[in-house]
């Protein structure tokens, strides 16, 4: 029986390998598909491994393994994210919070794509000690920083090594799940906000950041690798286990694929599109970060660089969709599955959810501590408060999820509860007594977002085959991070462009605006609460936050309508939806009364 499986996998390799080396008409076209070939081994390994190890003791160790290194990754984000403020407020440029956030969310939504196309061809274990690198590296970087400039090339490393982290937990969550366990199995790498809230606060106090903030980062190089090392262990122990199979030398020897250095980096670079990837970064980044850097003290939009820039990205824009409509040999998205609204329409959710979601919190630290008179302790407890809303609901909503198997009655509740919440910080954003309502609204944020962001994911893989299933969870989450740069890009605008003209109409003192412009935690340390110059201050925050909600509020309207048109596929026991499907087609089976 072993044999005659073995012999089956090895057929089914040769057939595709055959299949495609008769189609060549080019040496491009050929390179391609030996890619596609390898990328298929790899998805046949990996669902050899589910096969060998479907069993309880396994799917309990990576859980427990995957919790401990998400415990590990997102108290470090956790902490981080306050840390960035005081680095910042050290360098005199505190405005510039903003802007670390637009580079983190224009690296991320590149490198999740870069990290979900490597694992498919080299293996999930390889591209996630990879990614932990990038982590270390960036930490370091980071931490030894003296300026904006260096500290935002760390956060670039850090990033892009934290969001290839997280794809290729949800990559593994989906390895060994069906669709209709699988929201329980995504959410375990976020279960640790259970705990992180109560916590968070306490570690940032006895951390100290405003003197120490350099030590703070800096340890984080060496507990996160810890945590991430029975994970590794884990994976290593399953891979190695299955490889003496006999499936899996016959996949070894079905692969018929061997490269030398210079080929697999060429191959590499075409595989995963790097010239369309370098158009939209490049793209998303002349255009988004000018936003967050032309305003301050002085406004800066006439000068040359500025224009230039905004120039550069809106031309690079259009050139990269012409690009993957004509000439990439390995589009990041064909043109078949961006027509396809059981896909265009998660991916046009996921853009405004995020908007959303960053314009709530992008600024939410300082308007605690400054405006509403929080201490440090609270104000990162309250800002960890949707994560907390979320893992608390996430057993409640997966096991709902399972038992209806269908994902948009929760994705539709998830944009209602998504326009209370941004009702909610606009009515709540400054004074003695608005931290209760600044509470609620993260509460309900974190109650839209369980309801919403991996029900979206789930949808995704229920219409797709296992071999989409990377690229496809990669392109929604990097759109996400698309969604929070624009998010952070529109606060940090309105923030850099009005704050200080605000401050200085109520104080009417440019040297005492321009101290609370550049450093409010140092400012508010000499101007206690109930102070004309602190009370000044306070309205200056409240008029931006209102601004800032006022467009999260407006932009829930594309967001429910993008929601209402998602697919709304059963979801069935199987790893994905339809495994026979061609590289570049979705399943069309959807009993969804909206038509096609």
């Amino acid at each position: 029986m072993l044999e005659e499986k073995a012999f089956t996998i090895y057929q089914q390799v040769h057939g595709k390998a055959d299949s495609c080396l008769d189609a060549q008409e080019s040496d491009v076209t050929q390179e391609s598909e030996n890619f596609k070939k390898v990328e298929f081994i790899r998805i046949k390994e990996l669902e050899l491994i589910y096969a060998n190890f479907d069993c309880v003791w396994f799917k309990c160790a990576l859980l427990s393994t995957t919790f401990l290194c998400g415990m590990g990754l997102n108290l470090d984000w956790a902490t981080r994210s306050v840390y960035t403020g005081y680095a910042t407020g050290s360098f005199s440029q505190h405005s510039l919070l903003s802007a670390v956030q637009v580079v983190n969310q224009v690296v991320a939504s590149i490198s999740q794509i870069i990290f979900a196309r490597l694992s498919d061809h080299y293996g999930r274990l390889n591209v996630l000690l990879l990614c932990i690198c990038f982590h270390f590296m960036g930490t370091i970087i980071e931490s030894q920083a003296y300026g904006t400039g260096t500290y935002a090339a760390g956060s670039i490393f850090w990033y892009a090594g934290f969001s290839g982290i997280t794809i290729q937990f949800i990559l593994l969550m989906s390895d060994f799940s069906s669709l209709k366990w699988r929201l329980i199995f995504q959410y375990t790498p976020s279960l640790p906000y259970v705990i992180i809230p109560w916590i968070v606060g306490s570690i940032v106090k006895a951390a100290n950041p405003m003197t120490r903030w350099s030590w703070d980062i800096a340890m984080w190089s060496f507990i996160f690798p810890l945590s991430s090392l029975p994970l590794v262990c884990l994976l290593f122990y399953v891979r190695w286990k299955t490889s003496n199979t006999q499936e899996w030398k016959a996949l070894t020897r079905g692969s018929g694929v061997k490269k030398g250095l210079l080929q697999r980096i060429n191959h590499t670079f075409w595989y995963i599109d790097t010239i369309g990837l370098i158009l939209i970064t490049a793209s998303l980044a002349c255009i988004l970060v000018p936003l967050t850097l032309a305003g301050g003290t002085s406004q800066k939009w006439r000068d040359g660089w500025i224009i230039a820039v905004l120039v550069v990205g809106g031309t690079l824009l259009p050139t990269f969709f012409v690009w993957e409509a004509r000439w990439a040999i390995n589009p990041i998205l064909s043109v078949k599955q961006a027509k396809d609204r059981g896909i265009w329409a998660p991916f046009c959710s996921s853009i405004f959810s995020s908007m959303i979601y960053l314009l709530a919190i992008d600024f939410l630290y300082p308007v605690l501590f400054v405006a509403m008179n929080q201490s440090s302790t609270y104000s990162s407890m309250i800002l960890l408060m949707p994560n907390f809303t979320g893992v608390l609901l996430s057993p409640l909503v997966a096991y709902g999820l399972a038992k209806i198997r269908r994902t948009k009655p929760f994705a539709i509740v998830g944009t209602m509860v998504y326009t209370v919440s941004a009702g909610l910080f606009y009515k709540y954003r400054g004074g003695a007594g608005a931290s209760g309502g600044v509470i609620a609204a993260c509460l309900v944020l974190g109650a839209g977002s369980n309801l919403l962001n991996f029900t979206l994911i789930v949808s995704i893989h229920a219409l797709s085959s296992h071999d989409q299933m990377a690229t496809l969870t990669a392109i929604y989450l990097s759109l996400a991070s698309v969604g929070s740069a624009i998010g952070a890009a529109i606060s940090g605008s309105l923030w850099t462009q009005k704050m200080y003209q605000r401050i200085l109409e109520g104080m009417k003192d440019p040297q005492l605006a321009l101290a609370a412009f550049s450093d409010p935690y140092a400012f508010i340390e000499s101007y206690s609460w109930g102070s004309a110059e602190r009370t000044a201050l306070v309205e200056a925050y409240k008029y931006i936050q209102r601004m800032i909600m006022t467009v999260a509020l407006a932009l829930t309207v594309p967001f429910f309508f993008s929601v209402f048109f998602c697919k709304d596929r059963y979801l069935t026991s199987n790893l994905s939806g339809d495994e026979m499907l061609s590289d570049d087609e979705i399943a069309k089976k959807s009993d969804d009364p909206i038509l096609d």
